[in-house]
């Protein structure tokens, strides 16, 4: 039976996260609406996410977008220090393989308690280090347009509320996106007219 004193730790812990949990929140939408460009929003984006301690989460973070044509994922941005021959090796990524293509596939959040130990990573691919990962598809409606991966101490908590809070980020990120690249066809739509109308009146 716990002690008045105890529960009110409990309690105080409950408050502090719930805290946390809205501060990120806020900040990551503030982050998105910023006049800045994808790339700089998303680093931005992870460097606030890796701040949250309940996340366990190690400031090694990057993001994919997705080729829905292709069926691959293609690595956009990274924050902290990854080394040179991951970036070569994970740049581009098919649908269903390691981690972050089954999070495409299958559209759901996947974790690894041990990346080192984890079956689901090709040999050559696995990391020595002692590290765990959330892996988040980033979706606009059920529209999967990319996965963020996220590295962890080892055994990540993925409690209920953990998952709630990386899927709800992951959602604001993937409708972010999919602004980013309707934006993006308008644009090219705009510019294919202007051609063609300089082009009619040269004629």
């Amino acid at each position: 039976m716990q002690s008045g004193s105890e529960k009110m730790s409990v309690t105080n812990l409950a408050d502090r996260q719930c805290r946390e949990e809205h501060d990120i929140l806020h900040n990551v939408v503030k982050i998105l609406h910023l006049q800045e460009d994808l790339q700089s929003k998303l680093e931005s984006v992870l460097t606030a996410m890796t701040r949250f301690s309940e996340l366990q989460e190690e400031f090694k973070a990057g993001i994919f977008l997705a080729d829905e044509k292709q069926k691959v994922l293609r690595l956009f941005c990274t924050v902290g220090e990854l080394n040179e021959k991951f970036l070569a090796r994970e740049s581009e990524i098919p649908y269903g393989h390691c981690l972050c293509g089954m999070a495409a596939e299958c559209g759901q959040m996947v974790f690894s308690d041990s990346c080192g130990e984890d079956g689901r990573f090709d040999p050559k691919n696995r990391t020595r280090a002692a590290r765990g990962a959330y892996v988040v598809p980033l979706k606009h409606r059920e529209r999967v347009v990319g996965v963020m991966f996220l590295y962890t101490d080892e055994f990540p908590s993925v409690q209920g509320r953990n998952r709630e809070l990386i899927s709800s980020i992951g959602g604001l990120i993937g409708d972010a996106i999919a602004s980013h690249q309707r934006d993006e066809e308008l644009l090219a739509k705009d510019f294919e007219l202007f051609e063609l109308q300089q082009l009619n009146s040269t004629n």
